[in-house]
Order: structure tokens, then C-alpha cells, then sequence
């Protein structure tokens, strides 16, 4: 009766789970290896099934129908020794039940269409139809799907990962908390501060357990849980275990202590026996003990490590801590050793490693200002094929032929939907792109975490597609160290975000950017933000609107930062600084960003530094021009800027423009005049006959004399956009100039 029972809750199992079985089951090639030695396939059948892990489930699940129960169970206990991780989240019911909260949250895409044929009550098909938002709908459907039977919710399984692929492959995904499970067991430390923390009632009997024990009771929880008490977890681990956890970020055990371990371990046979129909199938099995040595047979095993998840990795370490005891217990004592007095951060190294891309060609946009000179769209003319970098923005497109690219910077603010805070946090700045689709192969966003030369974990990283419905979660194509790469592109809004359960544990770059302010008595406003152009855009305009100019020092700190640390001014002199220290922190566009104001008095030189403790992240020599007030600049910056907000006939008649009274020196000593023509026509200030008609002279001078014969049918606004395009095309020309009045 016993035996009858199991073998049909295996065969229950089998179907019941059949859509999750097949979408996510590892190492098929074990499974069929391992089903032919117990004579349920043949040889014949096996080279029948190829490609993916999931084509192969779903071919293999063909013959299942047709098996004995004592088949199917077999095959059940062939999936707890391969997917043994995968076997325990499915005890805790259908994936479409167990991430009911998440689907609900994040889902953004609904799959009314798709859901058709099961939802055949048209009161209940009315009752989503007429629902307002994707979220509400997601709730009312799983008030029906309480209903459903496992194919039902096989299909919507189906259906969502159609729809959601990004969301669906991210609740699939190997877990920090799965991938390293055995060495968190082995390690972990204060366990009953752990459980405090995440508000876990022991039993009685627990109490009298181990650390290691309370660990692996704990693991039959956990691995039933979603991934939001997954991260919970990781969160708890990572403030009470902040040195372990820091070591895992590094890699596996198996991977940290690779060489070794292929150099001393002893007896690689048993070893890789140990793993027969667990990681290796009999074929790879006989390649490893035919090698001679200790050292060949371990060097051939670890060619297959690293295609293997964390549930196979561990069971390498097991079986390593079974046959080569001392060994391993000797290097997790080195460890233990090796990583005290470690700092909380598990990323933190005294220097970026991260090199820039040099692979593509530089263009300065055009600025379409508008009556106001307010920066409205950056505009690039694409010429050709290749890859093409933004040289103000940073933003980088790959483009098939010729085309022009329009962006600006948003918001995150206005289109953030309450799933995705605080599930994930900004990573980088987002953009509005319009461009042709087809003729863009990729866009590369810049992003500011910095990846340590490429040993940071960028699997948390994704790009956030801002479309009517929400927020969709895309995996980038690749992630380099200052740009996250989507290929084939649909464009709208667009910008990286990270996960945060690493919280303020992962660098980022950073900059400093120094302001003198208009006053009587030298004051400088240092701000400390991510690299993030938006930020820099953001700050920038808020100094200017009090005719405050930015001292030109090299913006980038000596090391990455992490968010939530402090950071206080040291100098050569005495100064005045308030407040005393400024917090590392994001902050919107749209939000005041902090700063810290120093006021200097009757000093011609000064050092410097901004520290956090001793540790100095920047520093910069101010010579006296840097120091000096602005009082008399600030007065010829006003006065143009005022003549430039009064009536074009009045001040015609009173005062000239900027570029009248400088107009022989413009036309002589002007460049870039292309760039300029661009930029003015893309304001309109210039039609298309007279922007062609400059560009068809030949040299500069021509050119600008040319431009210079629609200057008096121009207002104020017109010639300030004028003076602004030069500025930006001519900045030392102009600042000489203007030395000159």
C-alpha cells in the first residue's frame, strides 16, 4: 500500500510540475544517462533528444505518459539527486502560487489574450477586461486561478514567461543564498542572531542544535520561500556575516581554491565516482579515470565545472569534504584567518580597475535650446556605419547606416512604478531616445557601479524600458565597465538599474564637482555625486540661475564610493565649512542635491582634500583666478543676461549684443562653424535655405560672414542662442573675449 502511495504521488509530481520541470531542470545528459543504465531509455532514444536542457525535457516528456509507475518514480529520484534544489521549491507548490506576490507586483505585460481559452465565464473575463491597471488585473486573476488545476497553471506559467520574460527568468534564477548553500551552513555564524532578525519562532528542540545544525533546518524553509525572503536573508547574512559574505562574492569554494585543490586533493577517483549521476554521466566519468594521475584526473573534472549551477558545485564540495577532510578543513581555516577584520563592503578595494572602451568614434551633439536657452535635446548626425560615442552624454550607439539620433534626460521619478521600488534602485541616467530602430544595432547606457576590473557580480544589473504600462526589466546583452549593451532596441525611455539587496555594498564611480558662488567673500559649494550626467546637468543649472561658475578641476575621486559613507574637507588652510560633513548619497535630478559650502578668506593657494576618516578619495591645488571673488565677472554675466530678458528694440537701440560688439574677431577667429550652423538649426533659428547657404561657402571666415547677414533681423532670444552655440563650440574664444570687456 506504501510502495502503491509513492508511486503515485511520483507520478502526481511528474505532471503536476510538468511546465517547471521542463523550463528549468539542469543537466539533462545526467538524467538520460542515468535513465538508461536503470533500462528506462535506450541508447537510441537518447540520440534522438538534443539541443537546449528544455527542448530535451520537453522531448523527453513525450515518453513519459507511456512509462510504468515504477518508471516515473525512478525518474523522480533521478531529479532529487540532479535537481535536488529544484525538487524542495517545487514541494512548496506551483511556481505561479509560490511567486503570487511578485507576479502580482511586477508583472507589466498582461496576458488577457493568451488566457482566452481557460477563462471561458464571461462575467469573470469582464471583470479583468474592465480592471484599470496591470496590477489590479494580476489580483483579480488570482482570485480565479485559485480555481485552476496544474495544466491551467502550467499555461498561464506559459503565458507569462511569453509576456514577462524578464521578470519570469529572474524569479527563476539561481539565488546567492541557493548558489552557495553548503559553505552558508558550514560558516555562518550566530545563527540566533540571524533568526531574531528575520523574526523566525524556534522550537524547543531547536534551541539545542548547533550553528551549523539550526543552518540546515533553516535550509528546508528557505528553499520554499519566494526570492523577496530569499533576499530578506541575504540582507540579515550579510549584516551579521559581513566577511563571509564578502568571500562568496568572489566565487564558489571549488572556484576560490580551484588550483590548489587540482594540486593536493588525493584520490580524484572516488572523488568523481561520488558525482556519477549527480554532476557527470558515466561517459565523462570514464574520461576522468583515465588519466593517471591525481592531478590529470582533477584538472579534467574542473573542465566541467564551470558550465555547473550552485547545487552541483556544492556537490563537488561535499564530496571533496568527504574523501579529502583535512585538506578542506585546513583552507576554510585559512579563510577564516584571511577575511577577519574585513570591512562590511564586499566590493571594497582601494582602486577602480575598470578601463574605458576605446572602440568606437567621439561626436559632439547639437543642442536644440529653446526661447529660454533651456537645454531641451541633444541631436547627433550619425554619418556612417559603426559605433559612435556621445561625447556629453556618454550615451554610445551601434547604427547599421547613416542616421540622426535625438535624446534627452528624464526623469526616473516620473515613471518609477511602485513595483520597482524599492525592489531596485537607479544605476545610471535615463534617456528619452528617438531614433529609427532599424538602423540602430545597439545603445550602450552608461552606468555608474563600477565592476572592480571585472570581478564585481553584474547579474542584478538590468535596463529599465520605460513603456505605457510600467516598467519592463530587460537582461543587457553585456554589461562593460561603464555601459550596459541592449541590442536591437525599441527605443522610449531608457536607463540601468540595480538590484539593492546589495544595499550600499556595491562601488560606484564618483565625482566632485566644485562651484565659486557670487559673493563679496570667496564661498566654493563642493558636491559629491555618482558619475551621472543628469546629476552633473542637474547641478549645473541650478548654480548658474545664481551666476555661479564651476572651478575646472578633475572631477573623479582616487576610488570607487559606496553609498551611505561620509566624507568631511581637509585643507591647507583654515577654513569655514558647513555642514561638517557630507553624506554619499543619490539624489534625482529633480531633487536639491546636497553640498558642502566652504568659506575662505585672504588666501592665494590652497590644498585641497576630501576625506572619509584618513582615507582621502579626492584632492585639487586652487590657484589665486580660482579663488578670487566674482564680483566683477558676475556683473558682465548679469548685464548680458539681462539685456537678453529685456525687448529686442529697446536694448537695439541702447545696447549692442555680445556677438555685435565682437563681431570682427567671431568672423576671423571662430571654428567649428558646422557645429555651430547645426546647433542653430535645430533651434530654427535658421531655415533650411539659409543654414544651406552658410555651409556652401568655403572657409570659416566666409562662412560666418555669411551667418553674420541675418543678424540684424534677429531678436535677443535669437542672438543669445546664438552666443550659447558658440560658447559651446568656442569656449576659449569666447572666455577671452569676454577677459577683454
Amino acid at each position: 500500500m506504501k510502495l502503491s502511495l509513492c508511486h503515485c504521488l511520483s507520478e502526481h509530481f511528474l505532471q503536476e510540475h510538468r511546465e517547471e520541470l521542463t523550463r528549468r531542470v539542469f543537466g539533462v545528459h545526467v538524467i538520460l544517462d542515468a535513465l538508461k543504465i536503470n533500462g528506462i531509455i535506450t541508447e537510441k532514444q537518447i540520440s534522438e533528444i538534443r539541443g537546449t536542457n528544455q527542448r530535451k525535457m520537453r522531448e523527453l516528456y513525450r515518453w513519459v505518459p507511456s512509462w510504468s509507475t515504477e518508471s516515473k518514480t525512478e525518474m523522480l529520484d533521478i531529479l532529487r539527486k540532479t535537481n535536488r534544489r529544484l525538487l524542495f521549491q517545487l514541494q512548496g507548490g506551483h511556481f505561479v502560487d509560490r511567486h503570487k506576490e511578485e507576479l502580482i507586483e511586477q508583472v507589466t505585460e498582461f496576458p488577457l489574450n493568451k488566457l482566452h481559452r481557460y477563462i471561458r465565464n464571461e462575467k469573470q473575463y469582464k471583470s479583468l477586461l474592465h480592471c484599470a491597471t496591470v496590477k489590479t488585473k494580476m489580483k483579480r486573476l488570482f482570485q480565479i486561478v485559485q480555481q485552476w488545476d496544474g495544466r491551467q497553471k502550467d499555461y498561464l506559467y506559459r503565458a507569462l514567461a511569453k509576456t514577462n520574460r524578464p521578470i519570469i527568468e529572474m524569479l527563476e534564477e539561481e539565488h546567492f543564498i541557493e548558489k552557495h548553500q553548503e559553505e552558508l551552513i558550514d560558516q555562518v555564524s550566530g545563527i540566533d542572531e540571524v533568526l531574531c532578525r528575520l523574526q523566525y519562532q524556534e522550537s524547543p528542540v531547536f534551541k539545542d542544535l548547533s550553528d551549523r545544525c539550526k543552518m540546515r533546518e533553516l535550509y528546508t524553509l528557505v528553499l520554499k520561500w519566494n526570492r523577496k525572503q530569499k533576499d530578506h536573508l541575504y540582507i540579515v547574512l550579510k549584516e551579521t556575516n559581513g566577511p563571509l559574505v564578502a568571500e562568496l562574492h568572489e566565487g564558489h569554494f571549488v572556484e576560490r581554491y580551484k588550483e590548489e585543490l587540482i594540486q593536493r586533493v588525493i584520490g580524484a577517483k572516488d572523488v568523481a565516482t561520488s558525482l556519477l549521476h549527480f554532476t557527470i554521466c558515466t561517459h565523462q566519468l570514464d574520461n576522468i579515470i583515465r588519466k593517471e594521475t591525481d592531478k590529470e584526473q582533477m584538472e579534467t573534472l574542473y573542465k566541467m565545472v564551470p558550465g555547473w549551477n550552485g547545487d552541483w558545485k556544492d556537490h563537488l564540495y561535499e564530496a571533496l569534504k568527504e574523501t579529502n577532510r583535512d585538506l578542506i578543513k585546513e583552507l576554510m581555516e585559512r579563510k577564516r584567518s584571511s577575511i577577519q577584520g574585513l570591512t562590511p563592503y564586499p566590493f571594497a578595494k582601494e582602486k577602480c580597475l575598470c578601463v574605458r572602451e576605446k572602440d568606437c568614434s567621439e561626436i559632439q551633439p547639437t543642442l536644440v535650446l529653446d526661447a529660454n536657452r533651456t537645454l531641451k535635446t541633444y541631436r547627433i548626425h550619425i554619418p556612417e556605419a559603426g559605433t559612435f560615442l556621445c561625447s556629453v552624454t556618454d550615451l554610445k550607439f551601434e547604427v547599421r547606416a547613416a542616421v540622426t539620433v535625438e535624446y534627452t534626460y528624464s526623469s526616473w521619478s516620473q515613471h518609477l512604478s511602485e513595483f520597482v521600488e524599492p525592489d531596485w534602485i537607479v544605476a545610471g541616467p535615463v534617456f528619452d531616445i528617438h531614433a529609427d530602430p532599424a538602423e540602430v544595432a545597439a545603445v550602450h547606457l552608461p552606468h555608474f557601479i563600477c565592476l572592480q576590473g571585472g570581478s564585481a557580480d553584474t547579474s542584478r544589473m538590468k535596463i529599465g524600458h520605460i513603456v505605457d504600462a510600467g516598467i519592463m526589466l530587460e537582461k543587457p546583452s553585456h554589461i562593460s565597465p561603464f555601459h550596459a549593451v541592449l541590442k536591437n532596441p525599441s527605443f522610449s525611455l531608457l536607463g540601468v538599474l540595480i538590484n539593492p539587496i546589495y544595499n550600499k555594498f556595491f562601488p560606484v564611480h564618483s565625482v566632485v564637482q566644485l562651484y565659486k558662488i557670487c559673493k563679496k567673500t570667496t564661498t566654493l559649494h563642493l558636491y559629491l555625486i555618482p558619475n551621472d550626467g543628469s546629476l552633473i546637468q542637474a547641478i549645473k543649472e541650478e548654480e548658474e540661475k545664481y551666476n555661479s561658475i564651476l572651478v575646472r578641476k578633475h572631477p573623479q575621486t582616487n576610488k570607487p564610493l559606496y553609498f551611505g559613507s561620509h566624507y568631511h574637507i581637509s585643507s591647507s588652510i583654515n577654513l569655514t565649512v558647513n555642514p561638517k560633513e557630507l553624506e554619499f548619497s543619490y539624489k534625482r535630478p529633480e531633487q536639491l542635491q546636497s553640498f558642502l559650502e566652504i568659506y575662505i578668506k585672504n588666501c592665494r593657494r590652497m590644498h585641497l582634500s576630501l576625506k572619509n576618516k584618513d582615507n582621502r578619495v579626492w584632492d585639487a591645488w586652487l590657484e589665486q583666478e580660482d579663488l578670487q571673488n566674482l564680483t566683477e565677472t558676475t556683473a558682465k554675466k548679469q548685464r548680458t543676461q539681462q539685456a537678453s530678458r529685456a525687448s529686442g528694440t529697446q536694448h537695439q537701440e541702447k545696447e549692442l549684443h555680445f556677438i555685435e560688439v565682437h563681431r570682427e574677431a567671431l568672423i576671423q577667429r571662430t571654428v567649428n562653424v558646422e557645429g555651430i550652423m547645426d546647433m542653430l538649426y535645430g533651434a530654427r533659428i535658421l531655415d533650411l535655405e539659409q543654414y544651406q547657404k552658410v555651409l556652401s561657402r568655403g572657409t570659416n571666415q566666409e562662412k560666418m560672414r555669411e551667418l553674420y547677414q541675418f543678424v540684424p533681423s534677429w531678436n535677443y532670444s535669437c542672438k543669445d542662442q546664438c552666443y550659447e552655440a558658440l560658447k559651446m563650440k568656442n569656449r576659449f574664444l569666447i572666455e577671452d573675449l569676454e577677459e577683454k570687456d
